[in-house]
């Protein structure tokens, strides 16, 4: 019942109905908005930019890991919005020379605020980074027998009995 209002607020020409409609997007968790999201990564208005950038990041979608460097390249025309959503969207999304280019942001900053903010996209970035490499769903005959003697042990130390605590 959503996607057809999100893709209804999308097609309108009205600047504020197409935010709403990333903001949406972004909140979806369903990557079928890709497309979308990166078309207004350069909208002309700002607050649709700042919408498509927030959503690029929620939606971790890689695809905009890119253009998003080149927003951040290009910073003496951004606002500060657009360019910390461009930051923290960034450390959501991960990968190659995301990093780099945040502490080189982190270097360059003179504004104790800013580097402040660079300090906790970097945390988020190792947040994010450290959870690409994990899957919840790979598990191996070893780790299932490995599983089974722990849930063994377990039965063994209660006797069939709840642990008191």
């Amino acid at each position: 019942e959503v996607s057809p209002l999100i893709r209804n607020a999308y097609q309108t020409q009205d600047t504020e109905w197409l935010a709403s409609a990333l903001f949406a997007m972004g909140r979806s968790a369903d990557k079928m908005w890709e497309k979308e999201v990166l078309k207004m990564l350069r909208h002309p208005a700002r607050d649709v930019q700042e919408e498509a950038i927030r959503a690029a990041g929620q939606l971790e979608l890689a695809s905009t890991r890119e253009p998003l460097l080149e927003l951040l390249e290009d910073a003496e025309d951004l606002s500060e919005e657009v360019r910390t959503a461009a930051i923290w969207s960034l450390s959501q999304i991960g990968g190659t020379n995301v990093r780099d280019t945040l502490e080189e942001l982190l270097d360059a900053s003179e504004d104790e605020d800013e580097a402040e903010f660079l300090e906790q996209a970097l945390e988020n970035l190792e947040f994010t980074d450290g959870f690409q490499f994990f899957d919840l769903f790979e598990v191996g005959e070893r780790d299932e027998d490995d599983l089974d003697q722990i849930i063994d042990l377990s039965e063994e130390d209660n006797n069939g009995k709840a642990s008191p605590e």
